[in-house]
This record gives structure tokens, C-alpha cells and sequence, in this order.
């Protein structure tokens, strides 16, 4: 690496999530990533993630069993503008996700683009375009046929600072999956207020 600045880390993440206020299934990941500073203005981090997903339901036929392991690996190169108050960026991912049903079994591509930038009042402006196309590997018992999925979706934050590792924030989450299987074609509008702490 020369005298390029570099940084490794590693992170695990709990997340028990709800529907309709019922518990509906946990995730357990664990993220590596290598960071390389090139210069002041550039930044590239590779990164590899592997999530073990448990649902709470268990499906009728076990070809629907959707309790898998995902492993996932790409990278996100960052061009920074103002000592980082301003960037954008583009990334690639590519996961796999082994899936105890043959219904839920795939292979997915992902491209993401997007930017920051901060207002004089420190108030952050995030936007990132996602383009992901998943091929799944069996012949689907109800419908005869590979799914084949493509899902485009625009995340947009508005959020600000407020002291001792505080922050609020407004989302909006716009998203098309388009599929070759009418069941799994949808839109979604997505609206939020966030309060988070870091420490």
C-alpha cells in the first residue's frame, strides 16, 4: 500500500424485526471491510458480509422455506469534496443467498450511486439510486418458472446532528420490483422520522 492511510474493521448487527407488531424474523450479520484513503478526495472500501436469516414462521411446503445464509462481497468508491462534508459515489455488490427452500434460492447484481451534501446549517442531504437484477435458481413449484427479478429504488435523507452523538432524520423510500411473476411485482412509497444515537 505504500503510504496510503488503510483501515480494516469488522461489525456484527442484531436486527429482530416486527410486522404488524408480531414478530416476523432476526438477522445476524457480521461485516468486514477494508478501507484504503488514496487521497484526500478519494476513497474505496471492500467489503464482505455474511447474514444468517431466521424466519418465525414455517411454510406449509418446505420448497417456500425462506431461513437461508446470505454472503455478499463488493466495493464503494467515494470522491470527496469540502474534508467529506460533500461526495459522490458508485458501488457494486454481488450476493448469494442459500436459502433452505428452492423457491427462495438466488444469485443477485447490484449497482449504487449517490451523493452527499451538507448544507451551512450542517443539515445532511443523502440520495442513492439502487439497481439490482436477481436470478433465482430453481423452477418455482406454483408458477412453473425461474423468477427473475428487477428492482430499482431511490432512498432519500434529510437529517442533523443534535448533540452527544444524536441525530433525527426524514426518509423517503421509493421502490419498483419488477418480476416475471405477477405475485412478486409491486411498488412501494416508503415515509419515515428516525431518532438515532451512536456512541
Amino acid at each position: 500500500m505504500g503510504s496510503m492511510p488503510y483501515d480494516f474493521r469488522i461489525n456484527y448487527s442484531y436486527d429482530y424485526l416486527l410486522s404488524d407488531y408480531f414478530y416476523l424474523l432476526q438477522r445476524h450479520t457480521i461485516r468486514t471491510s477494508f478501507i484504503l484513503l488514496e487521497n484526500k478526495a478519494n476513497m474505496t472500501v471492500l467489503s464482505y458480509a455474511f447474514q444468517v436469516k431466521e424466519f418465525k414462521e414455517k411454510p406449509l411446503f418446505p420448497e417456500d422455506n425462506r431461513d437461508a445464509i446470505n454472503h455478499e462481497a463488493g466495493f464503494i468508491h467515494f470522491l470527496r469534496f469540502n474534508d467529506a462534508k460533500h461526495y459522490i459515489k458508485a458501488s457494486y455488490f454481488y450476493d448469494r443467498e442459500f436459502a433452505e427452500g428452492a423457491n427462495w434460492k438466488y444469485y443477485g447484481n447490484k449497482l449504487v450511486t449517490g451523493f452527499q451534501y451538507t448544507f451551512p446549517i450542517n443539515i445532511r442531504l443523502n440520495a442513492d439510486y439502487e439497481y439490482k437484477m436477481s436470478r433465482y435458481k430453481n423452477i418455482n413449484i406454483y408458477f412453473n418458472k425461474k423468477r427473475e427479478d428487477t428492482e430499482r429504488s431511490l432512498n432519500t435523507v434529510l437529517s442533523k446532528d443534535i448533540g452527544k452523538g444524536w441525530s433525527v432524520s426524514l426518509e423517503y423510500l421509493r421502490r419498483r420490483n419488477s418480476s416475471n411473476i405477477d405475485l412478486y411485482d409491486y411498488r412501494k412509497n416508503l415515509y419515515s422520522v428516525g431518532l438515532s444515537w451512536r456512541w
